[in-house]
């Protein structure tokens, strides 16, 4: 069984819907953008409340939240299928299949950006949360995350014809906030320290695959224009307010807004490919609420350009310790281990469960770099534990 679910603006405060079933549609039907995005908003303040007390407190988790996380999500699933215009009978009938679905079908969602919604979040059925949660990934069976393989593409990405890219002329570039990078050092396995002191130019040999890095965003257009229609994976580790990425803070001495602010629609001015760019590149947008902007002009968007095929970032805040470790393993699955973006994303869901949780996929699932002609096993790798005991952090 194959899902699709397209969201596309219709009129002032709807947004229309179509599903599809291996193709065959639905009759659409509309529901309140409005209530939409106040619903997803709803979602987002419980996670982040859910984050923050995870900095403030050691041993913090969404268990103390349940309550009120599984009421945001179920009102979210009610949004959605709260009909205002349309077929009634076609909302019906598809939470139906979707509660009979079985084998975490791939559930795509194309999207025009007008919501941001945090789909994993979204609950099959409104009956089905348990009344209290266990602190294992299995108080997630009801939400789509678990259900479904979720990916949500912006409604004008180019397909992409050959998932699996070259790996001669792929490149990495590491668009890094020092102080935040640094900070999450302490708090890694020696193996991903490593990983920081060589993505900073530290140390040779523990990034490789034409790595580079920038920790101003003019740097970083510069080292862009010498690799930009080539095949690439474009890491930024910022801090993000949900609309700007930020390498560094306002208030250090020599920020320089220019040097060190960005927003979406600087972004697609100053990071693009030509307009014949048959390289493939995917962003990955490491920072708080990277994906929750409310601006139609969003990352969502101008990361479904000609020549790439869109972003993984997080639904709500997360510390620079979990935000560098979740991208230093992403990149070692996908760099050394030949893993797609849908295979790295999946395997991280359950070994960094639960702030795993916090991130979502924005991107071709099936991307991939050829595996290294050195490895015999394609997506063997083995995460190496970290060590408890960070109780406070500084947020990314």
């Amino acid at each position: 069984m194959a899902l699709q679910l397209s969201l596309k603006a219709n009129g002032s405060d709807l947004l229309k819907v179509v599903w599809s079933e291996t193709n065959t549609p639905f009759l659409p039907y509309s529901v309140s953008r409005s209530a939409m995005a106040a619903a997803s908003e709803a979602v987002r303040d419980v996670l982040n409340a859910i984050t923050a007390g995870n900095m403030r407190q050691q041993g913090f988790s969404y268990i103390q939240m349940w309550p009120e996380l599984s009421a945001a999500c179920a009102d979210l699933k009610t949004n959605l299928f709260r009909v205002c215009d349309g077929s009634n009978t076609a909302a019906s009938d598809v939470q139906d299949l979707l509660a009979d679905a079985k084998d975490r079908p791939q559930l795509t969602i194309i999207s025009d950006a007008s919501v941001h919604v945090p789909w994993s979040f979204v609950l099959r059925r409104d009956d089905a949360v348990p009344g209290m949660a266990s602190g294992h990934i299995s108080d997630f069976d009801e939400f789509w995350g678990s259900t479904f393989k979720v990916v949500t593409r912006f409604n004008a990405s180019p397909p992409l014809r050959r998932p699996v890219r070259p790996r001669t002329t792929f490149c990495l570039l590491n668009a890094l906030n020092r102080k935040y990078l640094l900070s999450a050092e302490p708090f890694l396995t020696s193996s991903q320290q490593r990983w920081i002191q060589a993505a900073l130019g530290e140390i040779q040999g523990a990034v490789d695959y034409g790595a580079d890095y920038a920790t101003d965003w003019t740097t970083c257009r510069a080292k862009w224009l010498d690799m930009a229609d080539k095949d690439s994976i474009f890491h930024i580790f910022a801090h993000s307010d949900g609309e700007n990425l930020f390498l560094s803070d306002e208030e250090e001495p020599g920020f320089d807004a220019f040097k060190h602010k960005l927003n979406a629609s600087r972004f697609a001015t100053a990071f693009k490919k030509t307009v014949n760019a048959k390289s493939a590149t995917i962003c990955f947008l490491n920072g708080c609420r990277t994906s929750g902007a409310l601006s139609t002009n969003s990352f969502l968007a101008v990361t479904s350009g000609i020549g790439f095929q869109g972003f993984i970032g997080s639904e709500a805040q997360v510390s620079n310790h979990f935000a560098a470790e979740y991208g230093i393993e992403f990149m070692h699955r996908m760099l050394e281990g030949g893993a797609s973006i849908q295979e790295a994303f999946e395997s991280l869901r359950t070994e960094l469960f639960p702030l795993s949780l916090m991130y979502s996929c924005y991107a071709h699932p099936h991307y991939r770099i050829e595996i290294p002609v050195d490895h015999s096993d394609a997506f063997d790798y083995q995460h190496e534990p970290v060590n408890p005991g960070d109780a406070i952090r500084a947020d990314a």
